[in-house]
């Protein structure tokens, strides 16, 4: 079975910038956010990593959902704005999250419904497709 795959759109939220254009500006301007944190790893080394400036009215793990929802209303954005969806049309959403080894917050969680927090997060735009 074959299944075409197109990726049309990217949302990126990260402490360089908070869309994919200001990601790539950064990196090729040479700039960097990433630093030493107060966070041990599993051998007791500090963690490089960046903290993302972006304020929401949350904290945890709704603070996360609230920044990926940002990179993913920007990836359906950039998609539609290329070529706007056909009614019908089948959408795949890629979330990464880090391995459970890794010390600080994961998000999503295990217990995380990622299809009711996309589903909600992109629903609006969708209509409006």
């Amino acid at each position: 079975m074959k299944i075409d795959l197109a990726i049309t759109g990217v949302g990126l939220v990260s402490p360089v910038g908070h869309s994919a254009l200001a990601c790539m500006h950064a990196v090729r301007s040479d700039q960097s956010a990433l630093t030493l944190l107060p966070i041990p790893d599993r051998v007791k080394e500090w963690v490089a990593g960046g903290k993302v400036a972006h304020w929401t009215s949350f904290g945890g793990h709704r603070h996360w959902a609230a920044l990926g929802a940002l990179a993913a209303r920007q990836a359906w954005d950039h998609a539609n704005a290329i070529r706007p969806l056909r009614p019908g049309s089948r959408v795949s959403l890629v979330v990464g999250r880090a391995e459970p080894v890794r010390p600080g917050p994961v998000f999503p969680s295990e217990d995380f419904d990622v299809h009711a927090w996309a589903t909600d997060t992109l629903e609006p735009r969708m209509d409006g497709a």
